[in-house]
């Protein structure tokens, strides 16, 4: 059994929840001695950069333009790549419709949400969904990374549920990493307080950011005992910061950016971590947080309930979210790690689980 990863999301993703998701995969697969090559012509993937070079096929490009015919170029040199490998399974990272003309190879793709086909206000759904209908019916299997994802995916496309499969992230890929507290500390004296609530990821659209920001603004609580860390997501934009200013907290947010180790101390170090999130596929940001013993706070979503049930505290509307952060300054956080989301959640069992679907 060979495999072949493609190169989507590694192309377009410097940073991510998917691009994490694939590469901590491929560690597992290296464990157990199993042939994979990703056929990435030319990445800006950071975690791919730290793959072993036996492993991928490509040139890592720190930054170069998100356009047309770069991407053209790119993907026909990966179909000349795939179809001179012997490898009999490819695994597509991200809907890569290029992938249609090869004929020769079973295919594999992860589904990890149905965002751009459920939210029309802010994506090309009906096209979307044209597209993606295509790549479905040339696709052998399917992973779907919660129950919640799988119903959506068969509510909205005719695909035999047969062979659409459930595989849950795992949550210890941060445990390896080393975190000095005293530099990371000093790097960021001005950013890094004593007590901060915690926001991981994207921001805009229905990820619903201005929820936390609006109920941390109307609260003198807040105000006067906490800051704001968002971390990674999209750069901060002037719109933000008038946000910010226009509601007199623009010195009491920060926004960080940078590798694992200061992930991990923030994780650690919160008061709480906060989702506003309308919709998720899983919630990898949540998992790794109650991993760490960070206390969370979540948007009461469906594939929350399925996931995390009792792990973590859920809130609906604006008034609740304040409410609950209102308490955090009388509530010590004792950040003990969750020793079932260990037992439960491990990469191990999610490469386990993926190679059952290889071996069909």
């Amino acid at each position: 059994m060979k495999i072949l990863f493609s190169n989507k999301i590694f192309f377009d993703q410097k940073y991510g929840g998917i691009s994490r998701y694939f590469t901590t995969v491929f560690d597992s697969l290296i464990k157990r001695n199993i042939s994979f090559k990703v056929i990435a012509p030319i990445y800006k993937n950071i975690y791919l950069k730290n793959l072993n070079n036996l492993y991928k096929k490509g040139i890592f490009l720190p930054r170069y333009p998100l356009n047309l015919n770069l991407e053209r170029l790119n993907n026909y040199i990966s179909n000349k790549f795939i179809n001179n490998y012997d490898y009999n399974i490819i695994h597509d990272t991200y809907f890569s419709e290029h992938l249609l003309s090869i004929k020769n190879k079973k295919k594999i793709i992860t589904v990890h949400d149905t965002i751009h086909e459920q939210f029309v206000q802010y994506y090309d759904s009906k096209r979307i969904i044209q597209d993606r209908q295509k790549i479905f019916e040339n696709t052998d299997e399917i992973i779907c990374v919660s129950n919640s994802t799988k119903e959506d995916l068969l509510d909205i496309y005719k695909i035999p549920e047969k062979k659409v499969n459930v595989i849950y992230h795992g949550s210890d890929h941060l445990d390896q990493i080393e975190v000095d507290k005293k530099k990371i500390e000093s790097q960021f004296v001005d950013k890094i307080c004593k007590s901060f609530l915690l926001y991981v990821g994207k921001r805009h659209r229905y990820k619903n950011y201005e929820l936390l920001v609006n109920a941390f603004a109307k609260s003198k609580v807040l105000k006067d005992n906490f800051h704001i860390i968002f971390f990674g997501g999209e750069t901060v934009s002037k719109a933000e910061m008038k946000f910010y200013s226009a509601l007199g907290i623009n010195k009491k947010i920060f926004h960080l950016n940078g590798p694992d180790h200061i992930l991990k101390y923030l994780y650690s170090n919160a008061q709480v971590m906060v989702s506003t999130s309308n919709y998720e596929g899983f919630g990898l940001n949540i998992l790794e947080a109650i991993r760490l013993g960070c206390r969370v706070l979540a948007k009461d979503i469906k594939v929350f309930r399925e996931i995390f049930g009792n792990k973590v505290n859920y809130f609906q509307d604006l008034d609740e979210l304040q409410n609950y952060l209102e308490k955090l300054n009388y509530q010590k956080n004792e950040n003990s790690p969750n020793i079932q989301v260990i037992k439960d959640f491990n990469w191990s069992k999610t490469t386990d689980e993926t190679l059952k679907i290889y071996k069909k």
